[in-house]
C-alpha cells in the first residue's frame, strides 16, 4: 500500500508542476504554452523530485536523526543540489532519447551545458524550504487518513493512464524525429540537386543565401503541414540537438513563431477597430441600449 501512496503523490505533486509550467510559461511568453513531455497534463520530473523530498524528510531523516525537521540550511542545501542532479539527469535522458531537450540554460549565467545553472537552483532551494514547511505537513496528515483500499484503486488508475500517456507520447515524438531528420535530409539533396543542376548549365548563383532561404521555407512548410498538433506544440517547447544542425528544423520552429506572431497581431487589430462595435450592434440592435 505505502507503494501506492506514494505513486498516487508523484502524480499528483506531477501535475501541480505541469500547473505551475505552464502558466509561467504562458505569461512569459504571452501564448499558451502546454509543457511538459508527456500528453497529458503532468511534469513527472517534479512528482520525483516532490515525492522524493517526501520520503527523505518524512521517514528516512527522522528515522536517522530522530528529529522530525533538518535545520532550514539543509533543507535548502538537500532540495537545490536535488533538483540540479535531477534535471541534469533527466535532461542528459531525454537529449540522448530524442535529440531534444525541454528546457535550456545556455543564455543564463553559471549553468552547466545549458542543462542546470545556479539561478535555476538556488530558487528551487528556496521553494523547497517553503514547500517542506508549508506543504509537506497537510501531505502527512492526509496519509495518516489515507483509505486502502481506495488508495490502491486510484493507483491503479493513475498506472493506467500514464502507461498509455507514455506509449502515446514516445510514439509521436519518435514519429516527429523521423519526420524532421527526412525533411532536413530532403532539403540537403534538393540543395546539391539544384547546385549541381546550375552549374552543369554554366549558370553562376549569384544569390545563394536567397535561394537557400527560399527553399527552407517551403520545404519547412511542407514538412509542418505533416505533424499533429501535439507534435507541433513539443517543436515549440523544445530544443533540438542533433550531431549535426537541422536547418529545417529550426525553420518549422520560425514559422510557428511567425504565425503566431500574426495571429496576436490580428488578434489585437480586431480589439483596437473601432467598426467592430458598429457589428456588434448590427448583430444585437440592444446593445447600445445595454451599455449605455
Amino acid at each position: 500500500m505505502i507503494i501506492s501512496q506514494y505513486f498516487n503523490e508523484l502524480i499528483i505533486f506531477s501535475f501541480l508542476g505541469w500547473v505551475y509550467e505552464s502558466i509561467y510559461c504562458t505569461l512569459k511568453e504571452k501564448t499558451w504554452q502546454n509543457r511538459g513531455f508527456l500528453f497529458g497534463p503532468i511534469c513527472p520530473i517534479y512528482g520525483f523530485g516532490a515525492t522524493g523530498a517526501v520520503i527523505l524528510f518524512g521517514r528516512i531523516i527522522p528515522a536517522l536523526t530522530n528529529r522530525t525537521e533538518p535545520p532550514i540550511w539543509q533543507i535548502f542545501l538537500i532540495c537545490m543540489i536535488g533538483t540540479a542532479v535531477i534535471e541534469y539527469s533527466t535532461s542528459y535522458v531525454l537529449e540522448k532519447c530524442f535529440h531534444a531537450v525541454w528546457w535550456d540554460y545556455s543564455h543564463v549565467p553559471m549553468n552547466i551545458n545549458g542543462r542546470v545553472c545556479l539561478p535555476a537552483s538556488l530558487a528551487f532551494g528556496f521553494a523547497g524550504c517553503i514547500i517542506v514547511h508549508f506543504v509537506f505537513p497537510i501531505v502527512y496528515k492526509l496519509e495518516a487518513m489515507n483509505i486502502p483500499l481506495l488508495t490502491e484503486l486510484i493507483s491503479l488508475l493513475f498506472m493506467a493512464a500514464l502507461t498509455a500517456d507514455v506509449i502515446l507520447s514516445v510514439s509521436a515524438l519518435t514519429d516527429l524525429l523521423a519526420k524532421v531528420e527526412k525533411a532536413d535530409q530532403e532539403f540537403n539533396i534538393m540543395m546539391e540537386g539544384a547546385t549541381e543542376k546550375a552549374m552543369s548549365a554554366g549558370q553562376a548563383i549569384t544569390d545563394k543565401a536567397a535561394l537557400t532561404g527560399q527553399m527552407l521555407s517551403d520545404k519547412a512548410k511542407e514538412a509542418a503541414t505533416a505533424l499533429t498538433d501535439r507534435q507541433k506544440e513539443v517543436m515549440m517547447n523544445v530544443t533540438f540537438r542533433f550531431e549535426t544542425p537541422n536547418k529545417v528544423a529550426q525553420a518549422m520552429k520560425e514559422s510557428f513563431r511567425e504565425i503566431g506572431r500574426k495571429g496576436k497581431e490580428v488578434i489585437a487589430s480586431i480589439d483596437m477597430d473601432p467598426s467592430n462595435d458598429e457589428i456588434v450592434s448590427d448583430i444585437d440592435p440592444d446593445v447600445d441600449k445595454k451599455g449605455k
